[in-house]
């Protein structure tokens, strides 16, 4: 539990801070609209799922220690992603910025 509060802890400060600026400078600030909406339309229903889900691994199993386990998992495979990313492309001149939008 507490290794799962730690990772959980950083990484929603991360993307609670820094979020919304990385989405602008990998995608654009003409699909930040977009990629925010399919962000959410994956994450809602997931975020309604998850509690149930939750519920049902105590009833089988008595423990929420699968739940912490499997939720580690996922973060740390997305935190580990985070290093393939490729870093966007900077534009020469501000002239240039057109280009990207």
């Amino acid at each position: 539990v507490y290794a799962y509060s730690v990772i959980r802890g950083i990484g929603s400060g991360i993307s609670t801070g820094s979020g919304s600026q990385l989405t602008t400078r990998y995608y654009g600030r003409k699909s930040y609209a977009t990629v925010t909406g399919i962000s959410a339309m994956l994450g809602i229903p997931i975020g309604a799922i998850a509690p149930i889900y939750v519920g049902w691994l105590w009833d089988i199993t008595g423990s929420y220690t699968a739940a912490f386990t499997q939720a580690s998992i996922i973060y740390l495979l997305g935190t580990a992603m985070w290093f393939f990313y490729n870093p966007p492309k900077r534009v020469a001149v501000i002239s240039d910025v057109k280009k990207f939008l």
